[in-house]
C-alpha cells in the first residue's frame, strides 16, 4: 500500500526491507564446544524457553571463535532484552594481534532498536546501520578495514571487553557463548555474554544475530596461534 502523505513510513521501510532481505541463512561449518562451558542453572534457560527456543545451554554451544562470510554479508543485530544497559557489543579482525573495535550495539540502546551490518569490499569494510523501533534509520557508521573472512565478537563495558575467542580473555576464560537458535528464529545465532568475573551466567548481554548468507565456523584459535602469525 503507497505511503500517505506525510507518512515517512514508506521509504523507512524500504531500506530496511532492502537490507534484510534473504537474512534467513543457518550457520554452517560450526562444530559443537569441547568441553561444553558449564552455566550457571535457570537464567539462560529461562531467557531461551521465554523467547521459544529449545536449546540446551549446556550441550548446544557452538565452536565459533570467529566467522568466514561472503562478500555482501548483512548481519542484523536485535538485544532482545530491549536494551543493552551499559553494554557495547560489535566486531573485530580476528587475525589482529590488537585489533581495533567496530561497535554495533553503544551501551545503553534504547528498547527495540537493531542494527545491520552490511560487508563491503574495494575497499573492505563494514557499514552499521542503525534504526529505532519504527525502523527509522538514526545513523549510519563506516570502519574501514573490517575482515569479513576472520571476524570476531566482542562485548564491552567502562571495565575492558570480553571476545568470541576465548584465547583474548583474562585466562583464557570463555566469556561470550554461541548457539544456532530455534522455532521462528532458526537460522539466526544467539551470543550470550559475561563480562563481570566468571560466574557462569552469561545474562550480561545476550544478542540475536541473523546472516544473509551461511557464516562459515572457523577452528579455535590461542595466543600461541596468534603470536606465531605475526612472527
Amino acid at each position: 500500500m503507497p505511503a500517505r502523505n506525510g507518512d515517512r513510513r514508506g521509504p523507512r521501510l524500504a531500506i530496511v526491507a532492502a537490507l534484510t532481505l534473504g537474512l534467513i541463512a543457518t550457520p554452517s561449518g560450526a562444530a559443537l564446544r569441547s568441553p561444553q562451558v558449564q552455566v550457571a542453572p535457570n537464567a539462560l534457560a529461562n531467557f531461551f524457553a521465554s523467547r521459544g527456543q529449545t536449546i540446551n545451554v549446556v550441550g548446544d554451544q557452538l565452536d565459533l571463535p570467529f566467522l568466514s562470510l561472503d562478500a555482501g554479508t548483512t548481519i542484523e543485530l536485535r538485544v532482545p532484552l530491549g536494551t543493552s544497559g551499559a553494554v557495547a557489543f560489535g566486531g573485530y579482525n580476528a587475525l589482529l594481534a590488537v585489533p581495533p573495535l567496530y561497535q554495533m550495539f553503544p551501551e545503553f540502546t534504547p528498547m527495540n532498536w537493531f542494527t545491520i551490518a552490511a560487508f563491503r569490499d574495494l575497499p573492505s569494510r563494514v557499514v552499521i546501520n542503525s534504526f529505532d523501533a519504527v525502523g527509522s534509520l538514526i545513523g549510519v557508521n563506516t570502519y574501514l578495514g573490517a575482515d569479513r573472512t576472520a571476524f570476531g565478537f566482542y562485548a564491552g563495558s567502562a571495565s575492558g571487553a570480553v571476545y568470541s575467542e576465548d584465547a583474548r580473555n583474562p585466562s583464557g576464560q570463555p566469556r561470550i557463548l554461541a548457539y544456532a537458535a530455534t522455532g521462528a528464529v532458526a537460522g539466526s545465532m544467539w551470543f550470550a555474554c559475561e563480562l563481570t568475573q566468571p560466574n557462569g551466567y552469561f545474562g550480561d548481554l545476550v544478542v540475536l544475530a541473523t546472516f544473509s548468507t551461511p557464516p562459515v565456523g572457523t577452528k579455535r584459535t590461542t595466543w600461541g596461534r596468534l603470536q606465531r602469525l605475526y612472527r
